[in-house]
């Protein structure tokens, strides 16, 4: 690698040791769902499927409702694949045909519907976001607009199961399609990069109202989480990037025990903000709580002892069993008690003395 500006200077090849991991975060409670380490040279792409199908397996059936990837990831085989389990989210390149076939039509739509003319093929999203300058004295807040145009069924040569190669030049082929959604103005953004600017965020979910545009956006915005919590906490705060010893192992079990401690912390951060809104509502919380549980769901249950054996049954079925006869269990008698507690009849009829009739076998706590 040649050093400053120095054309001449000697060229040494040098070999950099390093990993990095992929990362699924939640974005509503920012605890980390599924985690994979591999070396620095891996592409992004590698562990696409692997990480989404540990995150849904990490959350249990059906509660994956959608997953937001990075520019990075575009992948169209990948994505195509993800689709089938779950709605995928993210930025197309500025270099793709389908980002820039989206730029076109959203920037030619926008100019119509501010000149009233109606955009039947796309459809205007729109939200009031307060925007807040200066600080002190200075502190303004000012009402912007953030502007989305959302696309229906665009062509994507690229978004397929198996690449589509020379084929996409036949008359035959028939391309798979994709939704966009295009950000025209974005007062939180107010002088994006050429990268950022027009930002088209495609997705193979539903987009059939302006909610479905705004939510396209939002899943986008969330993709923050991992940005804050999974590099800057995790690098600043919990010292990711150095692990106790220089190898593979030491490595891995680093990168866990951390992202599981950040997770832990996330979790007791909420039960704690729940405890403290329980509080000032005046409700019980914590140990007091739980004791009042434990009381309120005991209270009608009786402990009864004979020797070496003991019974927690209700109050009811005690007197039941002491030859009670009880208006609201009218069909309840001594045996119907015991069998329900798996009790086996020993010898004669059964009277009020429990031990003299009956074994060791009685309900047990």
């Amino acid at each position: 690698m040649a050093i400053g500006h120095n054309r001449h200077a000697p060229k040494v090849p040098t070999t950099i040791w390093g990993w990095k991991i992929w990362l699924m975060f939640c974005p509503l409670s920012g605890i980390p769902i599924a985690v994979y380490v591999d070396r620095i040279n891996v592409d992004d792409r590698a562990w696409m499927w692997a990480l989404v199908m540990q995150g849904k397996a990490n959350l249990g059936e059906g509660r994956l409702a959608s997953v937001s990837f990075d520019r990075g990831f575009w992948d169209g085989q990948e994505l195509y694949l993800i689709a089938r389990e779950v709605p995928f989210f993210v930025p197309g390149k500025s270099d793709l045909g389908i980002t820039k076939e989206a730029r076109r039509m959203a920037i030619e739509a926008y100019q119509r519907y501010q000149k009233k003319i109606p955009v039947n093929d796309v459809l205007v999203a729109k939200r009031t976001i307060t925007v807040v300058t200066g600080k002190g004295k200075k502190r303004r807040e000012e009402q912007k607009e953030l502007i989305v145009m959302g696309l229906k069924g665009l062509d994507c040569d690229t978004y397929a199961e198996q690449p589509p190669q020379s084929r996409v030049h036949s008359k035959s082929f028939v391309a798979n399609t994709l939704n966009a959604a295009v950000v025209i103005e974005d007062p939180s953004y107010p002088d994006p990069s050429e990268e950022e600017k027009y930002l088209t965020i495609l997705t193979c979910a539903a987009m059939e109202t302006p909610k479905d545009v705004l939510f396209a956006y939002d899943r986008f915005d969330g993709r923050s989480i991992i940005e804050n919590s999974g590099n800057k906490e995790a690098k600043q705060a919990w010292k990711l990037q150095a692990p106790l010893e220089k190898s593979e192992a030491a490595v891995y079990l680093h990168v866990f025990m951390v992202f599981m401690l950040m997770a832990l912390m996330a979790a007791f951060r909420a039960r704690q903000a729940a405890e403290e809104q329980a509080r000032a509502q005046g409700q019980q919380t914590g140990m007091e709580r739980y004791r009042r549980e434990v009381e309120r769901a005991n209270r009608h249950k009786v402990l009864v002892r004979e020797g070496d054996c003991y019974a927690v049954l209700w109050a009811w079925e005690f007197a039941v069993l002491a030859g009670i006869q009880l208006r609201k269990h009218p069909t309840e008698s001594v045996e119907s008690v015991l069998e329900r507690y798996g009790v086996v009849y020993s010898k004669g009829p059964p009277g009020s003395c429990l031990s003299e009739h009956y074994g060791c076998e009685g309900p047990r706590a």
